[in-house]
């Protein structure tokens, strides 16, 4: 990386000439922070994972573009996970935003009205898996299977479609005041009654508290297609661990091997800036519909994206946002791409599940 470009000269303008000894100085320090430079930029490349070509290239190369409604969004998912399950995958995740990114962000939406959402999506989604075989959609307990019923109006959406509850309610089957207040705060109560034996399972509405029961599932179905639907996996990773949670173990064994198969995460972010506006608002998506890579998208503007970066492993949370914030106009004078903007900013950090573990059973949640 090319030293900082000014010049002693012009900063002594006026004054006495310089010492020589001084000069040595300026121009030591000049080399230090280049060297700095070099080591932080060779740092931040062995960081990140593998590009299947420049990012420059990204906007020309012939990907799947991101869907520009939700039936498209349906479609192309539908595509996606056909292809994973072709492949011999039967642990299939699916992400997308339910309702349009500025509702998600309005205060007035509440949990009720993405589950509305969700329960519509996912029927449509599961209507070409139900043209040759049985599919159940299943819901963590009878409360929201019955809440799903209520929503589409009927016990039965569709032909070859079934609606299915992993687990009784606390409060029907409890047997005690203690098993009713431990399923209130979190410990799983009732029993599980696990559904016959279909041609797919699609997952709905299933928080990282009740992840263990779809394991349980997929050990006695392990041949069965376990679709996941809009279960936000990686908000469920963080969970694990805490207090009245499934150990962090359950993504070593079990969550590892989940394929993204389709996948649209929106993020936004701020910017500080030395100058006006001082805070600058962006916002990307990252993009992925099997067996493409991964594609991270920067909006720039009118609801278009651009690809500026492609790779074949999902990126980290912090390498995604710094993919996008290197890839802002920002002008020559902004600095987040100089030594002071890279030390401000610190190393990239991943969660503890991002990390390469000897852990982890599989590496199908990273490709």
């Amino acid at each position: 990386a090319a030293a900082p470009t000014w010049s002693t000269a012009a900063c002594f303008a006026g004054q006495a000439k310089p010492s020589p000894s001084f000069k040595m100085r300026v121009a030591s320090t000049i080399a230090l922070w280049a060297s700095i430079e070099v080591l932080l930029a060779d740092a931040l490349a062995l960081r990140r994972p593998t590009r299947l070509f420049a990012a420059t290239e990204a906007s020309s190369r012939s990907l799947q573009r991101p869907p520009g409604s939700f039936s498209e969004c349906i479609s192309q998912a539908q595509a996606a996970v056909k292809g994973a399950i072709e492949d011999g995958y039967t642990l299939v995740e699916v992400e997308f935003p339910p309702l349009p990114v500025a509702l998600l962000e309005d205060v007035s939406s509440s949990a009720d009205d993405i589950m509305k959402a969700n329960v519509n999506l996912g029927l449509d989604f599961a209507q070409v898996f139900a043209l040759d075989k049985t599919v159940k959609l299943l819901y963590p307990d009878t409360f929201e299977a019955t809440r799903a019923k209520e929503i589409l109006g009927t016990t039965s959406p569709g032909p070859n479609v079934e609606i299915h509850s992993m687990r009784k309610t606390a409060a029907s089957t409890a047997t005690s005041f203690d098993q009713l207040l431990g399923g209130i705060f979190g410990k799983r109560a009732g029993e599980l009654d696990l559904p016959e034996k279909a041609g797919y399972f699609i997952c709905l509405g299933f928080s990282c508290q009740e992840l263990p029961d779809l394991e349980e599932l997929h050990k006695t179905y392990p041949d069965v297609p376990i679709i996941g639907f809009n279960l936000k996996l990686d908000s469920a990773r963080g969970d694990l661990g805490l207090p009245a949670f499934p150990p962090r173990d359950l993504h070593n064994r079990f969550l590892s091997r989940w394929k993204p198969s389709y996948l649209l995460r929106t993020r936004s972010y701020a910017l500080s800036l030395p100058r006006p506006p001082f805070v600058l608002s962006y916002q990307g998506a990252l993009f992925r519909s099997y067996p493409e890579p991964f594609q991270t998208l920067l909006d720039v503007g009118d609801g278009r994206y651009k690809a500026v970066d492609v790779a074949d492993a999902r990126p980290a949370l912090g390498e995604f946002k710094d993919i996008l914030t290197q890839n802002l106009q920002l002008g020559e004078n902004e600095d987040t791409n100089s030594v002071l903007g890279k030390l401000r900013k610190g190393v990239v950090n991943k969660t503890w599940w991002e990390r390469l573990s000897d852990d982890e059973e599989s590496t199908e949640w990273r490709t």
